[in-house]
């Protein structure tokens, strides 16, 4: 579901009420600090929504009903809540949204009544609006005598709800669905996943040739997912390609590592559809310009990203295979572990309050990036080879620090790569490669800053890895470079890195992913960017991140 509903029944805590206090747990900390600013300026005589994010449940949003003690008259808070809701859905193009059984807790409302008034509201926005939504109303199972209510309500109804013909008007019909004992995770945003739910449900919507005519007969892409940054991509990409042009172009570094049987099939793609492929490498960068007709653009597009992907997978087991090797670990193991390791995100989530992220969050902050969300990562067979090579470099300088606390910005699609396999040159963000072939970090977040700055969208998601990087002995780096220079001209030894300044370095760049560990993952955007997190956003941008129906893109 898109959206799950709380009650909230005291200004200062989430935990009264059973729905509210398992909101609390599964979605963390955080959404209390997000819900309470806002709690502190809303009246007090009037019902108020308030908006969050989803956070670690699977839904987008929360709208979290606020009962002030000041509202005394409760049906018509109920009422009021209901319709702010539904409006809120209709606003942000909200596709389904659950309910709780409203006031029979706490509150002490009567469960019949509570239903007829939640039914009313729907059929009324239902009869008012034009919007394709699933209400969803979600009974816990030991609340047997509230399912009987709401059932009872919805037989009560059913005669409103027979066909396309009940609300001419405005051309919308309503289907009733009665599901029982659904897993929770289908019905309350993966609330409780191992309980289950009665779980019935109101699905209206517009008819075809209404929604045509609302829509000037354009065709719509929906998307729907678990993980707002994985739709933000997939928008960006989608969009990328429908744009209408005669040339698309496709930059990944992963070109380099396409052979013959791949070169084959870009030729036999020019054949085929018609088109001119034409690829261009240049200082460690590569990219492909496909010209032709767009409906043949899209699907020669289509099939080289796909060709990419699977050059990126194969290029990730190969260095699976290397850290399996290093780890001891016996090759016959390896294709099985490497599907677990594919599956594993080796990602933990924290709290923006976690008290082991405060000095690092301040340093994003100062250089004008809001903090979104910080995942601690844990991948033991990166760890240990980085613990063997460190351990090697401290042996050569004793007593010396041979490490840094580092930073490398990366593209969100590469995100997880990187958590899988380490930092690889074909993983980060094209650069200038002053200092060598090799991968580069940067001491001062500020680096970051100012190239994003320069180079990105205001709305554009920002990944940048922390890391500790083993620098070792260093020295000044050349374009030169593909490996560390000699220690000295005719030694066999040679340094562990190169950097833009050896009296004050900033730029730090090895030549071994088994030279750097990455620590945390922060995914930020530019601070005056509003929306991911404080104040929900309301702009375009915001409404075409949520989409009215479609496939899950996971």
């Amino acid at each position: 579901t898109d959206v799950i509903v709380n009650s909230v029944y005291s200004c200062n805590s989430l935990s009264a009420g059973a729905v509210s206090k398992s909101i609390l747990k599964a979605a963390g900390d955080e959404i209390e600090q997000e819900l309470y600013p806002n709690i502190t300026k809303t009246p007090l005589d009037s019902p108020v929504v308030l908006v969050t994010r989803g956070f670690k449940l699977s839904c987008k949003y929360i709208y979290h009903v606020l009962w002030t003690s000041g509202y005394s008259e409760q049906k018509l808070t109920l009422k009021a809540a209901m319709k702010k809701c539904l409006e809120n859905c209709l606003e942000l193009n909200i596709t389904s949204i659950s309910f709780p059984a409203f006031g029979t807790g706490i509150i002490g409302m009567k469960k019949s009544e509570t239903a007829e008034i939640m039914f009313n509201e729907v059929l009324i926005f239902a009869r008012q609006n034009f919007q394709q939504l699933a209400v969803k109303f979600v009974i816990l199972p030991e609340e047997l005598e509230t399912y009987k209510a709401f059932s009872a309500e919805m037989e009560k109804n059913k005669f409103k709800l027979q066909g396309p013909n009940n609300y001419p008007e405005t051309g919308t019909y309503l289907k009733l669905l009665l599901l029982r004992m659904l897993g929770a995770n289908t019905g309350y945003g993966g609330l409780k996943p191992t309980c289950l739910l009665w779980f019935l449900m109101i699905v209206f919507s517009v008819p075809q040739e209404t929604r045509e005519k609302k829509e000037n007969r354009f065709p719509v892409i929906s998307l729907m997912g678990s993980y707002w940054e994985k739709i933000d991509e997939a928008q960006a990409w989608i969009q990328r390609i429908l744009s209408p042009k005669d040339c698309h172009i496709i930059e990944d570094k992963h070109i380099l590592y396409l052979g013959k049987k791949e070169h084959d099939d870009l030729f036999q793609l020019q054949e085929t559809l018609c088109i001119s492929i034409l690829e261009i490498v240049s200082l460690g960068k590569a990219h492909l310009e496909i010209r032709g007709a767009q409906a043949n653009l899209i699907e020669a597009v289509m099939k080289i990203e796909q060709m990419l992907c699977e050059a990126q997978e194969k290029m990730a087991r190969t260095k699976e295979r290397v850290l399996w090797s290093l780890s001891g670990q016996h090759t016959d193991q390896q294709p099985e572990n490497q599907n677990q390791m594919k599956e594993n995100t080796f990602l933990k989530w924290l709290t923006l309050s976690a008290p082991e992220i405060q000095d690092q969050k301040k340093q994003f902050e100062d250089c004008g990036l809001r903090v979104i969300k910080v995942e601690k990562i844990d991948n033991v067979l990166l760890m240990a080879a980085f613990q063997e090579r460190k351990k090697m470099m401290e042996g050569r300088t004793p007593g010396k620090p041979v490490s840094y606390r580092l930073f490398q910005q990366v593209p969100h699609q590469f995100c997880k790569m990187v958590c899988r396999v380490g930092f690889h040159r074909v993983y980060s963000v094209p650069c200038d490669q002053k200092y060598g072939a090799g991968i580069y970090f940067t001491k001062n977040l500020k680096n970051i800053a100012h190239r994003i700055k320069k180079t990105s969208a205001t709305d554009k998601l920002i990944c940048v890895f922390e890391a500790e990087v083993l620098t070792g002995s260093f020295c000044q780096g050349n374009q030169l470079n593909i490996v560390p220079p000699p220690l000295h001209p005719g030694a066999i030894d040679s340094h562990d890195s190169v950097v833009d300044n050896v009296s004050s370095p900033e730029t730090f760049v090895i030549f071994s992913n088994t030279q750097a560990v990455p620590q945390y993952l922060w995914t930020c955007i530019q601070d005056h960017v509003q929306g991911y997190s404080g104040q929900m956003m309301h702009s375009p941008q915001q409404s075409y991140r949520i989409f009215s129906s479609g496939s899950s893109v996971d």
